[in-house]
């Protein structure tokens, strides 16, 4: 069993750009969650209104706004975090990478506990996969 995992091990390891593809294949669900946003955008504001207004009531034209900035939130930070691993690496690419990720873990957290009861059960996987996801964007941190 160790020489197949061994074996596994370093045909991953030498995949060129392993972590590029890693944190790609992490940031996905963002860019994909934000593209439907876009494709079915008033059906996402009626929801993230739902949702807030357990919190405070908004006019329509900010909860016209949040939801812009949700969808932004989930193009622009994970393109701006793919962006910052290629090429050279400088001082500026590592804090866009950096504030990028911190935005995704904030917005994860606060998505989390405003949407995702783990103690509905039909929300615990939901509650699960976010958890993970902010795990995922802390060791990001770190790259």
């Amino acid at each position: 069993m160790n020489k197949i995992a061994n074996k596994i091990s370093n045909l991953i390891m030498n995949v060129p750009h392993i972590t590029l593809v890693s944190v790609i294949l992490i940031l996905a669900i963002f860019f994909m969650a934000g593209y439907k946003k876009i494709r079915s955008f008033n059906k996402t504001q009626a929801w993230i209104t739902e949702k807030v207004s357990k919190i405070v009531t908004l006019p329509k034209s900010l909860n016209q706004l949040l939801t812009s900035l949700v969808i932004a939130f989930e193009i622009i930070a994970p393109l701006a975090i793919v962006y910052s691993m290629t090429g050279t690496q400088t001082n500026a690419k590592r804090m866009i990478r950096q504030e990028s990720i911190i935005i995704l873990i904030i917005f994860t957290v606060i998505t989390t506990i405003l949407c995702h009861n783990p103690m509905d059960e039909k929300e615990t996987m939901n509650f699960l996969r976010n958890i993970g996801i902010v795990g995922a964007l802390l060791l990001m941190l770190h790259l």
